[in-house]
């Protein structure tokens, strides 16, 4: 069950059932003249029927239907295009509008087509003729005035006696098209339905001409050539024309006293002229000597700041060079503690109590050996101090061993600084996972003294075209930088993860990932400082000489962490090719 809203004069709208879509057209016809005497009041609340011939219809809005002499305004919602001509049938709820009889909520069905109804002239007379209401008319007059706006053009059209407006909804293509041809002053014929206008009283006050397109507007003569207006500005042309000429010569006059003032005043400034070039050339010879004596000192000023910077570079590879070699002889200082440790701890001084206690049995060995208690041990004893002083031997070996490539590394950085002090470094192929391991080793020592937990994280990567020496020093740098960090936060495991992978780009990574006491927020900036450290016994050089090192490979170097206590991340990125030439 579904409502609509029935309108009617002087009654409020009220709701009703909803008829079926076929049951619309089963009201009763009545023609459109027996609608002009309709007792509305009878017929509240019902639809009615009717027929006729379309001349205005705007699709979704409104349309109006002639039969004759007689015609009715329907408003109706319904899309569907009709034409004018085509026949229809109409059902709606009656009602007014002023003068003027209306179907509301209507719905229609097209019959047939044909032929629009032959348009009534228009009375010559002024007044409002209400019988004209909705019909068909046509009228002849002069355009007095056009506008176009939001998508209607007003036409103002004066006929013998009075003026009225003509209304169309065009597109603005029409519009564009058709107004230039519709100058002011034509003489045109306009065929359209006759729309009375109402005031606040309901009383008849003027009306309007509802136009179907621009085919009802025809062009009987265009307006004349001479007209007043062109006559006004042929006069203001000739009395210009007067003017200019007046004023020409008036100009004419003033500009030959103006030369004469003119040739005196450009004596004056030619002898002023003079004289000043005389003082701008001793100006220029002035600004000459001036600007030489500047070229001078801008040259020594340039010899001093190459000599300045040539000593600012001399100065950062020294401390390049001190910084590499003093962490490899961090390692060199363990090793050597370990081997004199180990030499002082060795069992060589028990071999000599035995061989003293030998020497005091030397009258008769053989009995201290076979019938002394202590000459019984005497066998064990030795070969217990045997197998010591092998072990001995083997952890002096290794840790010589472990000394002796430390002391390579050390020429090697020195090797490194020199060439990169003269040319460059040596670009070379390297196996990233190799380099990892050779900083591991330097550090090992460290690592396995502080009981740091190494995971390596290893992935398969290409080959790099890079630095060996400035790749390794950067990697021993984040070891130890780690291990330290291990060392401030000794609660827990110490975990140290070292992870090799490949990035989206051609790129590789090495990550280094401790559990330490972590970077401060508003160091994670300060960090690759020049002389920035957070150690009492730091310098603040490592990494800001490896991020100069990683950005002249073409990688790059970052530090990430999340406070105090939650450990620290350093990555290195690093380009597969090189952006070096291999000299």
């Amino acid at each position: 069950m579904t409502g609509i809203q029935i309108w009617a004069p002087d009654v409020k709208y009220i709701q009703t059932e909803e008829p079926a879509p076929y049951d619309l057209f089963a009201v009763p016809l009545r023609p459109l003249a027996s609608l002009r005497r309709f007792n509305m009041e009878s017929a509240l609340n019902q639809r009615i029927r009717t027929s006729g011939t379309v001349v205005l219809h705007v699709p979704g809005h409104y349309l109006y239907v002639q039969d004759g002499a007689d015609s009715v305004f329907a408003l109706s919602q319904q899309p569907d295009v009709l034409k004018p001509g085509d026949r229809v049938e109409v059902v709606g709820f009656p009602g007014e509008e002023g003068q003027k009889f209306v179907l509301r909520e209507a719905v229609y069905r097209r019959l047939s087509s044909g032929e629009e109804p032959k348009a009534a002239p228009l009375s010559e007379t002024n007044s409002v003729e209400v019988n004209l209401e909705g019909l068909l008319t046509r009228a002849e007059g002069i355009l007095l005035n056009k506008v176009e706006k939001d998508g209607e053009t007003r036409l103002l059209i004066q006929t013998k006696d009075f003026a009225f407006e003509a209304s169309l909804s065009s597109t603005a293509g029409e519009t564009v098209k058709k107004l230039p041809v519709l100058a002011l002053g034509s003489r045109l014929a306009l065929t359209g339905v006759y729309e009375v206008q109402s005031d606040e009283y309901g009383l008849p006050r003027s009306f309007l001409f509802r136009l179907r397109s621009w085919n009802d507007v025809r062009l009987l003569q265009r307006p004349p050539w001479w007209t007043l207006a062109r006559l006004l500005w042929a006069l203001v042309g000739v009395l210009a024309v007067f003017l200019i000429a007046l004023i020409w010569g008036i100009l004419i006059a003033r500009k030959n006293a103006l030369l004469h003032q003119a040739h005196a005043e450009l004596q004056t400034a030619h002898d002023q002229l003079e004289v000043r070039v005389a003082e701008r050339t001793r100006e220029l010879q002035d600004q000459v000597t001036a600007r030489e004596r500047a070229h001078t000192e801008l040259a020594q000023a340039q010899r001093n700041l190459m000599l300045a910077s040539r000593q600012a570079g001399m100065a950062e590879v020294a401390t390049g060079v001190l910084h590499n070699v003093g962490n490899v002889l961090n390692s060199v200082n363990v090793s050597t503690t370990l081997l004199r440790d180990q030499v002082r701890k060795s069992e060589t001084h028990t071999l000599l109590r035995a061989a003293e206690l030998l020497k005091q049995k030397n009258g008769d060995p053989v009995a201290f050996l076979t019938s002394d208690p202590k000459g019984k041990l005497m066998p064990e004893l030795i070969m217990q101090i045997a197998g010591q002083l092998q072990k001995e031997q083997d952890n002096l070996s290794c840790e010589l061993e472990q000394l002796a490539k430390n002391i390579d590394h050390i020429k090697d950085i020195v090797a490194m600084q020199q060439s990169y002090a003269s040319v460059a470094g040596v670009v070379e192929e390297v196996a990233l996972a190799s380099l990892v391991e050779d900083a591991l080793q330097i550090n090992s020592a460290a690592l396995t003294r502080h009981e740091v937990t190494v995971i390596r994280q290893f992935a398969e990567v290409p080959i790099l075209m890079v630095d060996r020496h400035k790749v390794l020093q950067i990697l021993i740098n984040f070891i130890r930088n780690a291990k330290y960090a291990l060392d401030e936060c000794p609660q827990g495991e110490k975990r140290l993860i070292i992870t090799i992978a490949r990035t989206d780009g051609e790129c590789v990574m090495v990550q280094v990932e401790d559990n330490g006491i972590g970077i401060p927020p508003e160091n994670l900036t300060r960090i690759f400082s020049h002389g920035f450290t957070t150690r009492p016994n730091g310098h603040g050089f490592g990494l800001h000489i490896g991020a100069l090192n990683a950005r002249e490979m073409g990688g790059s170097l970052s530090a990430a962490s999340e406070g105090m206590g939650r450990g620290a991340t350093f990555t290195l990125i690093l380009p597969v090719n090189s952006p070096v030439k291999i000299p």
